[in-house]
């Protein structure tokens, strides 16, 4: 999505598509909306351009690569969220290894999924951060598209069985300068891929919408598959990318629509998380809830052992000899030069008192009265003295 800030601003969006057949059903289609929001530390980014590779098996199961190009806007930029109740319904299964960043000047820096507020991200691995310039963010993850409705069996007026593809990547909450989909389908091309013969041969077709929103072209993939590429420019914040084709029924296995089996063709299948995994392996937590459980058991104890040393101080309370009840103030001897038989004339009233013994409430009485009589002190209140 767009200029965000750590916190979870997203918004959320739901478009809704349908393709009729001969009896008039009605295929529900609804696009992928992704919550993205950026998820930098006191910094920002916005996403430049976002490109989505659909790798389709004959099965339904398929692989679906993003490469999403953010850029540096101000201070430390770590990443972004990328999650919503769409992407939780295609039960992805994530290929963690595969994700990498790749920065303007060419630095490659490894792509992790965490959690924040309850809400996947991807971030730049080992606290890593763009502080100028943009990256390119490419991840990946399995999904079977027949099991979640987006790949379904259907026919067209003429009677034709037909497969149709009813999908949209995720929406992004600032413009972007384009925005592109490959579609490639489990089919080897003969022929040009771009003829009327071949495509009539697929009985390929596109809902009007594509044509007049997207530019289109067929392409032969590298591995010699029918791709389908679609591309629009200088796209509005918040704009769908709908995608809504058919083809002929015998490119996809029979049975659309059964539980994923596994990872898509081409895709490595020991990934190490489930398909519903967003957090840590299962290991990892297990060690987490055993430091947890280790540091609540400490905790347990010192707090009993405490409890028990404050029981038997009470217990002993009586016990206490508590010498400040019975305290007497010390007696404060003079020293003098003393003679006998001579009389000293030179004392102040507060020295005779104090060699009288009176007591000390009578003699600061006595400096009290004499500094107010002097005037250094002022009497404001007698009660309460003041």
């Amino acid at each position: 999505m767009g200029t965000n800030r750590l916190q979870p601003l997203a918004r959320s969006a739901c478009a809704r598509l349908s393709c009729r057949g001969r009896r008039g059903a009605r295929l529900p289609a609804v696009a992928l909306v992704l919550l993205v929001a950026a998820a930098a530390h006191a910094g920002e980014g916005r996403p430049d351009w976002s490109e989505v590779d659909v790798d389709l098996g004959r099965g339904g199961r398929s692989s679906v690569t993003y490469a999403v190009r953010y850029v540096h806007v101000s201070g430390e930029f770590h990443g972004f969220f990328f999650s919503g109740p769409q992407i939780d319904d295609l039960r992805p299964v994530w290929d963690d290894a595969f994700g990498l960043a790749t920065t303007d000047g060419g630095r490659e820096i490894r792509l992790v999924r965490g959690r924040r507020g309850g809400r996947q991200t991807i971030e730049l691995a080992g606290g890593a951060a763009l502080t100028s310039g943009g990256a390119v963010f490419k991840f990946r993850f399995a999904t079977d598209f027949a099991a979640s409705g987006h790949l379904a069996p259907t026919t067209d007026g003429d009677g034709n069985e037909l497969v149709v593809f009813h999908w949209a990547p995720s929406t992004w909450d600032a413009p972007l300068s384009h925005q592109t989909v490959r579609v490639r389908y489990p089919i080897t091309v003969e022929g040009d891929p771009g003829g009327e013969a071949w495509l009539e041969s697929l009985h390929f077709r596109t809902e009007p919408f594509m044509n007049g929103d997207y530019l289109i072209d067929y392409r032969k993939a590298e591995d010699g598959r029918f791709e389908v590429l679609l591309h629009a420019e200088d796209r509005a914040a918040d704009s769908s990318f709908p995608i809504q084709q058919y083809v002929r029924a015998t490119v996809f296995e029979e049975g659309l629509g059964a539980a994923p089996r596994g990872p898509p063709p081409g895709v490595a299948p020991e990934w190490p998380r489930g398909a519903d995994d967003a957090g840590p392996a299962p290991l990892s937590r297990w060690v987490l809830g055993a430091a947890l459980a280790a540091i609540g058991a400490l905790f347990a104890l010192l707090l009993f052992r405490k409890h028990r040393e404050t029981r038997a101080a009470r217990a002993s309370l009586e016990n206490v000899a508590w010498t400040a009840v019975e305290w007497e103030p010390p007696q404060i001897v003079v020293s003098s030069f003393r003679q006998e038989g001579k009389v000293c004339d030179t004392l102040t009233p507060v020295e005779v008192a104090l060699f009288l013994g009176l007591p000390y409430k009578h003699i600061l009485s006595v400096v009290l009265q004499r500094l107010v009589r002097d005037g250094f002190l002022e009497v404001v209140s007698e009660d309460p003295l003041r």
